[in-house]
């Protein structure tokens, strides 16, 4: 019975999820948008991450929940375009919101949260994003 308990314990402290979508550089620091456009396509992206992390997590183990979260995020583009680390980072705001109305984290500041990205081009795998989460 202990051992079963360590091994969900385990399971709950660290957790990789693979989302089959990449940010929206529209989103990122250095797009151009008319405002309310923009606002349209974040509150889109929103929903489209919130959707994929839930159906990811409610396979196993479930929505986890961290006090103070590690997030490892891995990008995979399809292309080898130049692309600014601030940049990709400000276009993941949507999925940070996402975290938080999933209960993954409180709150997506700096208390709540420290982010790790790494992009990478894949051909076969892109578009991709690599979600690797534990409490810190």
């Amino acid at each position: 019975m202990v051992s079963q308990i360590s091994q969900s314990v385990a399971l709950v402290t660290g957790l990789v999820l693979e989302v089959p979508m990449v940010p929206d550089m529209a989103l990122g620091g250095n797009s151009r948008l008319h405002w309310t456009k923009r606002h349209r396509l974040f509150q889109a992206e929103k929903v489209a991450w919130y959707e994929l992390v839930y159906i990811a997590c409610n396979y196993d183990p479930g929505i986890p929940h961290f006090q103070h979260l590690n997030l490892g995020v891995e990008v995979v583009f399809q292309d080898k375009r130049n692309r600014d680390q601030d940049n990709v980072m400000h276009a993941l705001k949507a999925l940070f919101d996402a975290l938080v109305q999933l209960g993954v984290m409180p709150d997506d500041d700096t208390a709540h949260q420290t982010t790790t990205l790494t992009i990478t081009v894949d051909r076969e795998r892109a578009p991709l994003t690599i979600l690797r989460m534990e409490e810190a």
